[in-house]
């Protein structure tokens, strides 16, 4: 089993004092996983607050939490590996405009999706 956490806070100011555009807001996330020879299940959470001092002309954002789930499961293949996932994007489905987007106003970050593929390393 293996977890981590982590945790980000910018602040900017303009040499007039207003705040620099576009710039993220306090985050805080987490990741558990467990591992084994072949198979990683996963799930992460990040939370991130409002973002309040957007810059001249821009929209305040709302904070958001997301959650995200999968798997991995590695079968080896010569010197290669290839990797079938799963995962498990935006589970509450949380509306996410991000502070750093300039299409934040017109296009959210996507809702709840599932992700399934093969991956090959090499």
């Amino acid at each position: 089993m293996l977890a981590g956490v982590w945790a980000d806070y910018i602040r900017g100011e303009l040499d007039s004092g207003d705040d620099v555009p576009r710039l993220p807001p306090m985050r805080i996330g987490g990741r558990l996983s467990w591992v084994s020879d072949r198979l990683d299940i996963w799930t992460r959470v990040v939370d991130a607050d409002d973002q309040d001092r957007a810059g001249e002309n821009e929209e305040e954002t709302k904070g958001y939490t997301r959650w995200d789930a999968g798997a991995d499961y590695r079968l080896g293949v010569a010197d290669s590996e290839m990797v079938l996932f799963l995962a498990v994007n935006n589970i509450t489905d949380e509306e996410i405009r991000l502070s750093t987007s300039f299409l934040r106003d017109v296009a959210p970050e996507a809702g709840l999706s599932v992700e399934m593929g093969l991956r090959l390393q090499f």
